[in-house]
């Protein structure tokens, strides 16, 4: 079927619209029907504008949020082990069960998951994409905290360092949304690039030293940057210390040694930023390097004690019992 519609043309000498006089005859019914269709047409054009004006109004806040949302990508991620000396365990979340650690095969990879190492223990793990590698030394305590991937491809690495030591070498980022951080019970210390260490004390004193590139040391909302050649200490409660010149001190100052009983008395002092094992325990100093307790004599003529530093040196000494 084929609709067609003709047109009628008003003559030439009528006016194509009625008149003063043709509207004067118009009926009121037909006045208000045109009134109604102008006042729906103002009520849809004002409707419309204010869609308008909501969908800018709103458009930029919901990107926004979607992309607050997206911020994270779930993505496997993870830390390896490639070499392992002595006593390494790990752990994984929830469930927590103890097993030691493979070479090539452990992976720490979600939120909770644990790595410790025993007394003249070590491991290596490499992190995932050779961003670097994390070495941790003996009696170590580290767990994830978070590894994910940003909307943009930048990776985010946190480490939990709840006592021990650890060097990290890591290259340089190329997103400038990746971020590697080591958190402490002091501090957190965040990296973009470089070769550091750090040493948490069982009291949660922290030490940050900074062998290439640059480290911040975080902690009662003040920063301090800790260049290359530089170490900073971090005491719970209080903002890190000025960095001062790396002294890498493995000296071991015995002021008093002497039996009490069945325990023997130690005294002394380190470098505040060397870590201190005494009887096969890692033992607290203050934050000027001085310490005071007492080991069970058990028999012994000589305590074991070593000294280590953030950097790796090491010196072991046996106290003589007198």
């Amino acid at each position: 079927m084929i609709w067609t519609m003709k047109l009628q043309h008003w003559p030439f000498h009528h006016p194509p619209f009625p008149t003063s006089s043709h509207r004067e005859s118009i009926s009121p019914v037909m006045q208000r029907s045109r009134t109604q269709r102008s006042i729906w047409l103002f009520s849809q054009r004002r409707m419309f504008l204010g869609l308008f004006l909501s969908a800018v109004l709103i458009l930029p806040w919901l990107a926004q949020t979607v992309q607050s949302y997206t911020l994270p990508v779930r993505v496997d991620r993870w830390l390896e082990v490639r070499q392992v000396s002595g006593d390494v365990t790990y752990s994984y979340a929830p469930d927590n069960q103890i097993q030691p650690a493979t070479v090539g095969e452990t992976r720490l990879q979600r939120v909770g998951d644990r790595m410790t190492t025993g007394e003249d223990s070590n491991a290596t793990l490499l992190v995932d994409t050779g961003i670097g590698f994390v070495e941790i030394f003996d009696n170590t305590d580290l767990q994830i905290d978070e590894l994910t991937v940003t909307a943009s491809g930048g990776r985010v690495t946190r480490l939990n360092i709840m006592q021990g030591r650890a060097q990290l070498r890591v290259r340089s980022f190329l997103n400038p949304e990746s971020e590697l951080e080591i958190r402490t019970p002091a501090g957190v210390s965040g990296v973009r690039g470089t070769q550091f260490g750090v040493g948490v004390n069982p009291n949660g004193q922290t030490g940050v030293l900074t062998e290439e590139g640059q480290v911040t040391a975080e902690a009662q909302g003040v920063t301090v940057y800790v260049d290359a050649g530089f170490q900073s200490l971090i005491v719970p409660g209080e903002p890190p210390t000025p960095p001062i010149p790396i002294t890498n001190d493995v000296t071991l100052d015995i002021i008093d040694l002497q039996r009490d009983g069945d325990s023997v008395y130690i005294e002394g002092s380190i470098d505040p930023l060397s870590q201190l094992t005494i009887d096969e325990e890692p033992r607290d100093v203050d934050p000027d390097g001085r310490f005071s307790f007492r080991v069970p004599r058990e028999g012994r003529d000589r305590i074991p004690a070593t000294v280590s530093t953030l950097s790796g040196s090491k010196q072991d000494y046996e106290l003589a019992v007198p």
